[in-house]
């Protein structure tokens, strides 16, 4: 017995790697074995091979959690999305949410529509077999004509996102500094609803009972003690958390205040659409008792377009939408958390340019670059000269189809390079030589 305990564990340095509950039975059998004492070891059910069971995963068990905590909470180690999430809060990051599809579109005005200058109210949707695209501010276009009319300006400067918006319960405030609460949208089957990251409208009403539209910050420390400012945390739970201000760091809520939230519900990659999936649907207005009293205290003084006006509007898409983004993961989280901690939300260098539109454009930009003046001119557009395209008017060329670049005085002048996430499709015969 003496000699079996002096002896040392024939074991390499690093065996503890390979421990699991399975190789430490093993390893207690094998001991005993060599002991000549015990013999009931060897039998599968028997009392001191249940409790040697035990021993083991118990042990498995703790070795884990040894495992876990002493990589898990180092930010260069962790793979845990919960455990990555909570990390950066430290490094003022939020994490970007699911990015729901987006989708580019043309409209007409049909001759029936007097001409005139109309908006089109925030939350106003189109639905197509099942898919439905949403407004998600307000659009304001001009028909100059009696005639049918595209509605260019509308079409080049506004997108429509998948989903559709869903009115949350009032939230009454206690008035607590830094008061938060979490955005608990969970659908039937017990998961939490898809919702577009970059979509979420908060309103608050006051003692005199007017609602007003609270901006969305990425810190409540860079706001005023009058900035009716919040910050919407995209959580380690997958839920969003509304936090307002403390009357120093942005506008602090009041007691009995009520705040509404509206956030759009996407329907994932399955509101993905190809081109003309909305041809000849109709356009509707978003209506409900409390969005309507929200409106009315928000809106300007412009002409808002009707549900039957709205109804004539043709609108078309040559374009299938954008792909649906998925949440960040732990890798892409401790990526862009130290790239936007240097930028420290300003934007001065290329760097913190590609940094901040990859960060809130990642549903629309698959990838991004940028220069300053100087590399501009001196490798893009020396390219274009080197390879002989030296006549910006008459070159049919599209990189060097234009005549308004910067010369090398503005100094001061960035140019970013895009590739959009739009699949285009290609219905001409292709020439392979």
């Amino acid at each position: 017995m003496n000699d079996i305990t002096a002896n040392p564990f024939n074991l390499p340095f690093n065996s503890y790697a390979a421990f699991d509950a399975s190789n430490l039975k093993s390893l207690m059998i094998q001991r005993l074995n060599e002991g000549g004492v015990f013999t009931d070891q060897i039998y599968e059910g028997s009392n001191f091979n249940s409790l040697l069971d035990v021993i083991a995963y118990s042990y498995n068990v703790l070795l884990f959690y040894l495992n876990k905590t002493a990589s898990e909470s180092q930010y260069s180690q962790a793979q845990l999305y919960e455990n990555m999430n909570r990390i950066v809060k430290a490094l003022s990051y939020n994490p970007v949410g699911n990015q729901t599809s987006v989708l580019s579109f043309n409209a007409t005005a049909p001759a029936s529509l007097p001409p005139d200058a109309y908006t089109i109210p925030r939350f106003s949707y189109i639905t197509a077999n099942g898919i439905t695209y949403s407004f998600i501010n307000d659009a304001t276009f001009i028909k100059s004509t009696s005639q049918n009319e595209p509605l260019v300006q509308l079409s080049d400067s506004t997108l429509l996102y998948q989903g559709i918006f869903v009115e949350y319960p009032l939230y009454i405030a206690t008035g607590q500094p830094f008061e938060q609460f979490s955005l608990a949208a969970v659908s039937p089957d017990n998961n939490n609803e898809i919702i577009d990251h970059s979509s979420i409208q908060v309103f608050v009403q006051d003692s005199n009972g007017t609602f007003t539209q609270w901006t969305r910050t990425n810190s409540l420390y860079l706001e005023g003690p009058n900035s009716k400012s919040y910050e919407c945390r995209f959580g380690e739970t997958q839920r969003y958390i509304i936090k307002f201000g403390n009357g120093v760091y942005g506008k602090q809520l009041g007691q009995g205040e009520r705040v509404a939230v509206y956030y759009l519900k996407s329907d994932g990659t399955r509101g993905e659409v190809g081109p003309n999936a909305i041809n000849n649907n109709t356009l509707f207005l978003y209506n409900t008792p409390q969005f309507n009293a929200i409106y009315n205290n928000i809106k300007t003084q412009q002409n808002y377009i009707t549900s039957p006006e709205a109804a004539l509007l043709q609108i078309t898409n040559s374009s299938p939408s954008t792909l649906f983004s998925t949440l960040e993961n732990s890798e892409n989280i401790r990526n862009n958390a130290a790239n936007t901690f240097k930028t420290q939300y300003r934007l001065i260098t290329t760097q913190d340019f590609e940094t901040y539109i990859k960060a809130n454009f990642n549903n629309l930009i698959f990838d991004v670059k940028a220069v300053n003046n100087w590399d501009y001119l001196a490798e893009h557009m020396r390219y274009l000269y080197s390879i002989g395209l030296k006549a910006p008017n008459n070159d049919s060329r599209v990189l060097l189809n234009q005549v308004m670049f910067a010369d090398s005085c503005d100094f001061n002048n960035i140019y970013i390079y895009l590739v959009p996430k739009i699949q285009n499709t290609n219905n001409k015969p292709v020439n392979n030589n």
